[in-house]
């Protein structure tokens, strides 16, 4: 499963594989994702969003679901809610340091 807000971007996720796109404006996430996997949940999710998308993805998590979180373009990092750790964990990953990155994000 993958999301997209437009058609060109819907298409570009569907040629890299995606089997369903769920369009963020006329779908809500969650209740998709749960209709689409048979109330099962996704088991990963990899969120380059964060914001309101990452509040929506994390709802719809199955029980011991991996949350990649990559990146803010809403402009704001997901915020994490402990209250739902009790089945989904979260592996905090570690991206390597990047000579590309502004000195500001490398200290």
């Amino acid at each position: 499963m993958a999301t997209a807000r437009n058609e060109d971007k819907a298409r570009f996720c569907r040629l890299q594989g995606a089997d369903h796109v769920i369009d963020l404006s006329e779908h809500d996430l969650a209740r998709t994702v749960l209709e689409l996997g048979s109330g099962h949940g996704a088991d990963v999710i990899y969120d380059t969003v964060g914001g309101e998308t990452y509040a929506q993805a994390t709802s719809a998590v199955s029980r011991g679901a991996r949350v990649l979180l990559v990146g803010f373009a809403s402009g704001k990092w997901g915020q994490f809610d402990a209250s739902w750790c009790v089945g989904p964990i979260i592996a905090p990953s570690t991206a390597r340091r990047s000579s590309r990155r502004p000195a500001a994000l490398s200290r």
